[in-house]
């Protein structure tokens, strides 16, 4: 890598961690108000504006997931790794909501839509938090590639 890694910007990772953010909660709006007894298909009679806006936040998601993991290729490691499991995650959410569509794989869907986006959450929350070398270097730490203080 010509110029070593660099870190994506935090409005980046507090821009995902909020889609995240409001994806769990239209998808908690959507369980409460979309009735799960409901017949196999994609679009419910019930509760239709929320599990609509659920699915086009759930998708705008997936698409921003793919353009951090693109874009934190030549990052340091930490972020490499929250971009790879945040897309991870969202591609496991993804499953569960097509899932949610046929009624017998209803509960699995929900459960893997709820994992999914735990997994996101607290992988772009890491990529948050990861403190570059010039944070470390301002605060007085060392900088990348030292050897931990004792």
């Amino acid at each position: 890598m010509v110029g070593g890694p660099r870190p994506l910007t935090r409005w980046a990772w507090y821009a995902m961690v909020a889609a995240v953010a409001a994806e769990f909660a239209l998808g908690l709006a959507a369980l409460i108000l979309v009735p799960t007894g409901r017949p196999s298909g994609f679009q419910p009679h019930q509760g239709r504006l929320v599990y609509d806006l659920h699915s086009v936040v759930g998708t705008v998601l997936l698409v921003g997931s793919m353009v951090l993991a693109v874009l934190a290729r030549r990052s340091p490691r930490i972020e490499r790794w929250a971009a790879l499991v945040g897309l991870g995650g969202v591609l496991v959410a993804a499953a569960g909501g097509l899932m949610t569509a046929s009624h017998a794989l209803r509960l699995l869907g929900i459960v893997l839509m709820f994992a999914g986006t735990a997994v996101t959450g607290f992988a772009y929350l890491a990529g948050s938090l990861e403190r570059t070398p010039a944070i470390l270097a301002a605060a007085g730490g060392a900088p990348e590639g030292s050897p931990p203080r004792r």
